[in-house]
């Protein structure tokens, strides 16, 4: 995966589409989310898009290159895997 070095003090941004791959079982599942996808909160269960403004990288694990997600109505953040199963399809809508 090719990552761009943010500058000092700044982590490096988030490229979309982010692809993960989960390992359930021995069984290997694929995961892509996609930029301006919308998800639901996982706290407070309101609706928003991941994208730049609400996907970023940590800096406090230099190792670590899973992007987070945060909620811009509530503030709470949580790793990208726990959105792949957030999505919002467009006919929920």
């Amino acid at each position: 995966m090719m990552e761009t070095k943010g500058t000092p003090g700044r982590p490096a941004k988030v490229h979309f589409p982010i692809r993960r791959t989960l390992v359930v079982g021995g069984i290997d599942f694929p995961k892509i989310m996609n930029e301006n996808t919308t998800v639901s909160c996982l706290r407070c269960g309101k609706e928003f898009l991941v994208n730049g403004d609400t996907a970023y990288r940590t800096r406090q694990n230099k190792l670590d290159d899973m992007p987070y997600i945060r909620c811009p109505n509530c503030g709470y953040r949580a790793a990208v895997i726990y959105y792949f199963d957030r999505v919002v399809a467009k006919g929920d809508k």
